[in-house]
């Protein structure tokens, strides 16, 4: 299949390699599993592999020291074993472990989000195979942000699986996000009611000012009227007789000298 693409060189030319080890391979790999036209031998794969060194890494490779053939590996898999002790990443075990153990779940990110992190995280971790969903559920358990949904995970004891937290956790995951709406559309009408109740208090309140206010205005008392109080100069009966009782400063209709009613109503008509 001459239309696929191979990948670039790993190392055409001097310095460091332009691609990560472990991408390059990956790369590598993938490509050889898409060539249909013969079976690929571990001899006719370590020859591709060379091929795709280039100039500088088929060198250095030639000049890599031999190393034991563990486990009677194939001649590819002993040569990918020798680059990656070359280039591959150096891995330190303690640090990536420590980084695995202290991830928490952050606010903003679902339980599947968090474990796909965590499953990033591990593939340096070297854990083994048979614990590796034993890890990833403990630590789901220890640091999930939700407490609700790490008492739950205790509760299920040692029964608990990967699959059993992941499960759990995505239920209340739902679950704690549709009460969380339900609240917030209570709390929005609820607060629509107490605005409502505010201004009609406020409404009753403005309306009995404004009554105690009518009722309370002190009226002139040489004079009766309301826009003025009687040390006012502009009064009109500052110098006016009172009908009634002959004294000065105040008119008829606000004497108090004891004339009946009618008396009153008659100089007060008298005076207008």
């Amino acid at each position: 299949m001459s239309s696929i693409q191979p990948p670039p060189f790993f190392l055409a030319e001097l310095g460091e390699p332009p691609i990560q080890w472990e991408l390059w391979i990956d790369l590598f790999e993938a490509y050889v599993d898409v060539l249909e036209d013969q079976e690929c031998t571990p001899d006719r794969h370590l020859a591709l592999l060379k091929h795709r060194l280039g100039a500088v890494g088929l060198r250095e490779f030639e000049n890599l020291p031999p190393i034991d053939n563990v486990g009677n590996v194939d001649v590819y898999q002993l040569a990918k074993k020798k680059l990656h002790e070359r280039y591959g990443r150096k891995i330190n075990v303690v640090l990536e472990r420590y980084n695995f153990y202290s991830r928490t779940q952050h606010d903003d990110e679902t339980i599947d989000q968090f474990v796909a992190a965590l499953r990033g995280l591990a593939i340096t971790c070297n854990f083994e195979q048979i614990s590796y969903d034993q890890v990833l559920r403990d630590q789901i358990l220890m640091k999930t942000k939700s407490r609700k949904i790490q008492e739950k995970l205790w509760s299920c004891g040692s029964e608990l699986t990967l699959k059993g937290a992941i499960d759990v956790a995505r239920t209340m995951e739902v679950s704690e996000k549709c009460i969380r709406t339900v609240r917030k559309n209570t709390s929005d009408l609820d607060s629509e009611a107490i605005a409502v109740s505010a201004v009609t208090k406020e409404s009753k309140v403005m309306e009995k000012k404004s009554e105690w206010k009518k009722n309370n205005i002190k009226n002139c008392y040489r004079c009766g009227a309301g826009d003025h109080l009687a040390n006012s100069k502009k009064c009109p009966a500052l110098n006016k007789i009172c009908n009634l009782c002959k004294k000065i400063a105040h008119f008829g209709k606000v004497c108090k000298s004891g004339m009946n009613v009618k008396s009153v109503s008659c100089v007060a008509a008298q005076e207008g």
